[in-house]
């Protein structure tokens, strides 16, 4: 029990760290950011998505979207106006890596499958009634705090065109 316990803190020491340190890079390069611990999210063990009850960081970059620092990984969110997204933004942003594209309002209707074309994407969100589009992009929690930052701004930089 005691060297579970020692992995978990060690785990979670990292985790916090981490955020810290993004938190203090993002306002050195001039952005309004704020840290925040939430619990709800989800997390993917073995294939399958766990609820975590217990809180993660997520640092709050204002008017631009959140960063959010789990156990296994590091998530960027944002939410843009659905008429904000054209076919040429999403397939930019699908260059970005693992993404998910959901409804603003009901984040389980889910507009992007793995191997999907931008047209698919924007079909499946022309055809919803949602007036805004959550992104997610995961990246990995081992990247250096500046590849972080600068995957972060490629993609606010993305949606701002």
């Amino acid at each position: 029990m005691d060297k579970m316990v020692q992995k978990m803190h060690a785990l979670l020491n990292q985790t916090y760290e981490l955020s810290r340190n993004v938190l203090e890079e993002l306002t050195h390069q001039g952005m309004q950011a704020t840290l925040k611990n939430y619990s709800g999210h989800y997390i993917k063990i073995n294939g399958q998505y766990e609820y975590q009850a217990y809180p993660i960081p997520v640092i709050i970059v204002e008017e631009v979207g959140d960063i959010g620092i789990n156990l296994n990984q590091i998530h960027f969110e944002f939410f843009v106006k659905k008429e904000e997204l054209d076919g040429f933004k999403v397939a930019e942003l699908l260059e970005e890596g693992d993404l998910e594209f959901y409804g603003g309002k009901d984040c389980l209707l889910d507009f992007y499958s793995k191997g999907d074309t931008p047209k698919q994407v924007m079909d499946k969100i022309g055809d919803s009634d949602e007036a805004y589009i959550g992104i997610a992009c995961y990246r990995n929690k081992e990247e250096s705090i500046e590849e972080i930052i600068a995957a972060f701004i490629r993609m606010r930089d993305l949606l701002k065109k």
